[in-house]
């Protein structure tokens, strides 16, 4: 994986995208944590995509915390799930697909709105990219989603709250050394 640089000239176009997406983000801080949606690290992964979204980036299961504190594994889950997403729609498209979960750079939904939200990262990569054409994406876009749990087997119950229990706590692990680097 090639090391994921902050801008400048040499870079191809996926590095920079990702360097801007990282960015606008986070402004590089690969351990915060998001107070409103928990989303994580340097390109703010929302936790339920991290299970599934480290076995496709190749790496081992991992807890919040762990992740947030493995710079290397975020970079890899970049390169590999936010860059396919560059390599399948582009530079705009990937950023509307990062931002909510559809390539088109001219939604008008969120806030801020994805146009607005797709602008600024553009204008980190220092670029001017002209719009993705809908009408050329793959049939089938990249997005890994977990199964839907099956309502009658409760050992997935049990291990979705063991989850969601042990998420919590790598949360409020990165609170606290949050503030204890804040001290």
């Amino acid at each position: 994986m090639p090391t994921l640089p902050t801008g400048g000239h040499g870079q191809t176009p996926k590095q920079r995208f990702l360097a801007a997406e990282r960015e606008q983000e986070s402004g590089g801080d690969y351990l915060v944590i998001n107070p409103n949606s928990g989303a994580l690290g340097a390109w703010q992964v929302m936790p339920d995509n991290l299970p599934g979204w480290l076995t496709a980036a190749g790496l081992p299961q991992m807890s919040d915390y762990d992740y947030l504190h493995n710079p290397a594994a975020q970079n890899q889950l970049a390169w590999v799930i936010l860059g396919g997403a560059f390599d399948r729609y582009g530079a705009a498209g990937a950023a509307a697909w990062w931002y909510s979960g559809k390539p088109d750079p001219k939604q008008t939904d969120g806030d801020p709105p994805v146009y607005e939200y797709v602008a600024d990262v553009l204008k980190l990569m220092g670029e001017n990219l002209p719009p993705v054409n809908t009408t050329t994406l793959p049939s089938s876009p990249y997005a890994y989603t977990l199964p839907p749990p099956n309502e009658g087997d409760w050992s997935s119950h049990i291990r979705a709250a063991a989850a969601a229990h042990y998420k919590t706590a790598g949360v409020l692990q990165g609170y606290a050394d949050r503030i204890d680097r804040l001290r």
